[in-house]
This record gives C-alpha cells, sequence and structure tokens, in this order.
C-alpha cells in the first residue's frame, strides 16, 4: 500500500510529522528528485517557520542538498534509514539530518474510528422517531418535510 503513494502524498506525510515548535527558527530548501518517475521529477522542499511545503519544480543551486532517489527509498528514509545505498545527496548533507531531527514520529495508538462508548444509554426508537428535517422553498410554497427513521 505504501509503494502506490505519489509524492506529494509522501511529501504531506510528511508535513504534518513536523514539530512545528522546534522547527520555528529553521530556512532550510531541497530539491527532491525521484529516479523512478518518467521524466526525473524533481520537487523543491522548503521548511520555514515551521511549516513545510512543496512545489513540483525545476532543480536549482539555491538548495541546501539536492537529493536524489526513488520512490521506494523516500519511504526507507522516512523510516529513518538515512544509510542504505540508493540515496544521493548533493550539497549540505547535515541539513537533510537536521530536517529529519524535527520530525516526530506518528502515534501508533491513533484511533482511526472510535470505539463505541457503552457507558452511554442507548436510545430507544422512540426518542429517534425524526432524524432529520429539510425544508424545501420555491418562489411560492413552503414545504417542510419530516423525516422519520
Amino acid at each position: 500500500m505504501l509503494a502506490q503513494l505519489t509524492p506529494a502524498q509522501q511529501f504531506d506525510a510528511i508535513a504534518i510529522s513536523v514539530n512545528g515548535p522546534k522547527a520555528w527558527s529553521l530556512d532550510l530548501a531541497f530539491d527532491v528528485r525521484f529516479t523512478d518517475n518518467a521524466g526525473d521529477a524533481n520537487y523543491r522542499l522548503t521548511l520555514r517557520n515551521g511549516v513545510l511545503v512543496y512545489i513540483g519544480r525545476p532543480a536549482d543551486d539555491t538548495a541546501a542538498a539536492s537529493i536524489g532517489l526513488t520512490k521506494m527509498r523516500m519511504l526507507q528514509l522516512l523510516g529513518g534509514d538515512t544509510e542504505s545505498p540508493g540515496l544521493d545527496i548533493t550539497g549540505d548533507a547535515s541539513a537533510l539530518r537536521t530536517l529529519m531531527g524535527v520530525l516526530d514520529a506518528g502515534d501508533p495508538d491513533f484511533n482511526i474510528v472510535s470505539p463505541d462508548d457503552s457507558s452511554k444509554p442507548k436510545r430507544t426508537p422512540d426518542q429517534v422517531r425524526l432524524t432529520r428535517m429539510a425544508v424545501s422553498t420555491s418562489r411560492t410554497i413552503r414545504h417542510l418535510y419530516v423525516v422519520r427513521a
């Protein structure tokens, strides 16, 4: 499933992991080139004021570092693997370590769906009679619809 993530989705995952207060004073820019995409897609990642943003654009020499890798290698990098082959860094490699240092790990106990709170009393069908009221207005007539459960 992770292999199907687009580069934009991978960058979004990084962006929501940035610890804003820790990254507040940083001003970093990276060019990231995916070597397994048609045309070697390039993105500029910028971390400033505790926020990471990205845009697809050609690489230039204003970035602190340029990173070349495949999508799968990016997933390994997000997992913390900075040593395995397949990661081509030119420029200031310490800037990547700085970025990795302000990323928070996800919460493995985060509930995507909250469990039912069984301590609350259950409502009876009589209590849930009217579930929705919709008012439709036309030029001359107002209709009130009551939808029953």
